[in-house]
């Protein structure tokens, strides 16, 4: 791994008051359409004692509410709001789980990505390492249906429950804040087989970053995440420096002893390749024939930064140089201010683009084509964009963040994080000379999955310090 130096990687204390703030403006105005809230106005309205007592109230009725929303899914399990069953995928054709002998002792439960449909974020990883799991055998995808196991994939003769004993580890790899009562019912049942419980640990982002969130999601992390490391025996993280995130909120909150706790981390894949099939849309082959299109990719939402990304690049119009910035990604949370400013920016569809339903091939063609990457993320779990486009051979122009140093080291070129300033300055010089192209290693996603299983086996092994330091990056 690569080390990080501290003064270089760590956030601006301004930005800890100034962006959060903005954001938070911007959106309050945006919604309420009242008169402009300067800063100091805001932050006596932050620090009220009503807004005090309204978090308060909210913070001990979410449980709450949780629990009654778990109870309703616990009664209607396997079922979509409109009563209909969701459809398993098919297991691939010639798959190692369809092989008559012993299931895998790992199972990795998908049960959010597999009731919600949803193919973004959590739940792309969700199931990237589930179709590693067909071609590999390496590990059985699993779901929760009527407070039971199930595969998470159909099957001939590979269907009914699964029942555990104390050979197999079951490790949640999926969302688990929504779907928590059954967790917590799940953990019971494997607890009483002698099974083992590994959490999968995405970000913290919620923790430490709470107004990019709403105020809803933010409670219901905060009341559900220490149970789930407390109902746990072990966790595994998607990198380093989420682990060390998950070690710091446990000693920080005595959740429980460290020392007793395993804790190791691992790469996630990355799958995007040339000549991915399908067809790419007229209007993005004629944007990128241009030369200097700048990429980023990622849900629209306040931690990937698209406010500092969009300052720089005003600050370049107004120099009067011609540039183009791509974002492709969904419409997220907390960001109706910045969509708006989007869509009615005067250069919106000009030299400034947002397309919110590219298909893979359509992603692949952009990463391919694009002058150079800009991912501007205040802070990641992991950053896998950053990693795809390195892939496909693009230059990138990174926010100088812990995680991306882990992953990325010095093969690409990193600015002040939050800071559009220094982004300008970086875009500008690039137009000069272009970056070359990042060299980032790489995993696939069966690497990913194999890497994920052998240290999850390593946590519960005599020998799991030296079996974890000794599992390597590609």
């Amino acid at each position: 791994m690569h080390q990080v130096e501290e003064d270089k990687t760590s956030i601006p204390p301004s930005f800890l008051v100034d962006y959060p703030i903005r954001v938070a403006i911007e959106e309050i105005e945006f919604l309420e359409k009242g008169p402009v809230y300067t800063v100091p106005a805001f932050e006596r309205i932050v620090r009220s004692r009503l807004v005090e007592a309204m978090a308060a109230g909210i913070q001990k009725l979410t449980p709450a509410v949780e629990r009654a929303i778990g109870s309703l899914r616990q009664k209607m399990p396997g079922k979509s709001p409109a009563g209909t069953r969701y459809i398993k995928s098919d297991l691939p054709v010639g798959s190692p789980l369809a092989q008559r002998g012993p299931l895998p002792r790992i199972w990795i439960d998908l049960t959010f990505t597999y009731r919600s449909g949803d193919r973004g974020g959590i739940a792309r990883v969700a199931r990237e390492l589930a179709m590693a799991a067909a071609r590999t055998g390496l590990a059985l995808p699993v779901v929760i249906e009527d407070g039971q196991l199930r595969p998470y994939f159909a099957s001939p003769g590979f269907e009914g429950n699964l029942v555990a004993d104390e050979t197999i580890t079951y490790v949640v790899v999926d969302i688990f804040w929504d779907l928590f009562e059954e967790y917590l019912a799940i953990f019971k049942t494997l607890k009483s087989k002698n099974a083992k419980i590994v959490i999968c640990v995405h970000d913290l982002m919620p923790l430490y970053f709470p107004s990019f969130f709403g105020n809803y999601f933010v409670v219901l992390f905060a009341s559900t995440f220490p149970t789930m490391i407390a109902k746990s025996d072990a966790c595994i993280a998607v990198s380093d420096y989420t682990a060390g995130k998950v070690r710091e909120f446990i000693l920080d909150h005595d959740i429980r002893p460290i020392a007793d706790y395993p804790l190791t981390s691992f790469p996630l894949g990355a799958n995007f390749q040339a000549g991915v099939k399908g067809t790419v849309r007229d209007e993005i082959k004629e944007l990128f024939s241009n030369r200097f299109v700048f990429l980023s990719v990622g849900t629209l939402e306040p931690r990937k930064g698209y406010v500092v990304t969009i300052d720089a690049f005003e600050l370049l119009w107004r120099q009067g140089i011609d540039c183009h910035f791509v974002i492709i990604g969904r419409e997220g949370w907390v960001s109706k201010a910045l969509r708006s400013r989007i869509l009615y920016h005067p250069e919106y569809r000009k030299r400034l683009y947002w397309f919110r339903d590219a298909s893979d091939a359509e992603v692949t063609f952009a990463y391919e084509q694009t002058y150079c990457l800009i991912q501007a993320s205040i802070a990641e779990g992991f950053g896998l964009p950053v990693v795809e486009a390195s892939r496909m051979g693009a230059p990138i122009l990174a926010s100088d963040n812990e995680v991306f140093r882990e992953i990325a080291g010095d093969a690409i070129t990193y600015f002040e994080v939050a800071n559009p300033v220094d982004l300008s300055v970086k875009i500008k010089a690039s137009l000069a000379e272009r970056p070359k192209a990042a060299q980032i290693k790489y995993v696939s996603w069966d690497e990913s999955l194999a890497l994920m299983v052998a240290r999850v086996h390593a946590l519960f092994s005599r020998e799991k310090a030296a079996a974890v330091r000794g599992v390597g990056r590609k």
